[in-house]
């Protein structure tokens, strides 16, 4: 229940991902996901966002993901297509790793 101003302030080093796109499964049995940021890409300094930065890709496992959530917000935004959008928080996480920048 950390307002995401807050999620900003409290991180010395980090990147604030406004969406992940194009989301896909690699291998359901891992529950590996492989996606590409979009929409707004920022570096966190100090706690501030300070400069936009390039889009990337990143492979992160589920699980491993769901067990550095730091924080989760009580605001909501509506995310995804016409057909099957999802209501969902914004989260900080420690220990996510980008694979390389998109084009």
């Amino acid at each position: 229940e950390t307002p995401v101003e807050e999620m900003i302030s409290s991180t010395e080093k980090g990147v604030y991902v406004n969406r992940f796109h194009y989301m896909n499964i690699v291998d359901p049995f891992e529950a590996l996901l492989t996606g590409m940021t979009r929409d707004g890409t920022f570096l966190i300094e100090k706690g501030k966002l300070t400069r936009a930065i390039k889009n990337m890709r990143f492979n992160v496992k589920f699980f491993d993901f769901t067990k550095n959530i730091e924080a989760i917000s009580n605001e909501t935004e509506t995310v995804g297509g016409d057909y099957f959008p999802i209501v969902a928080p914004y989260m900080k996480a420690n220990n996510f790793t980008f694979s390389s920048k998109t084009a």
